[in-house]
């Protein structure tokens, strides 16, 4: 549980440096830009994003996820 809270916490400190560093995006811009959600493709009828239901993904792996992103 220490590790989960651990990765919550340092995700909650790379979104607020992401929130000041980029003050004209809306916040799921930010969210979606920098690995903290996913989509999945484009649903076809309604030409608007698909995203993944991550419910049950551990805060560890949503945390590795934005790091590569920070990274590119």
């Amino acid at each position: 549980m220490k590790n989960r809270q651990k990765s919550n916490q340092e995700l909650v400190a790379i979104l607020a440096e992401l929130v000041t560093r980029h003050p004209t995006e809306r916040f799921h811009q930010i969210l979606r830009n920098y690995g903290f959600i996913t989509e999945s493709n484009i649903d076809p009828e309604t030409h608007s994003p698909k995203w993944v239901n991550e419910f049950s993904v551990e805060s560890e792996s949503v945390l590795e996820r934005v790091k590569k992103h920070q990274a590119q």
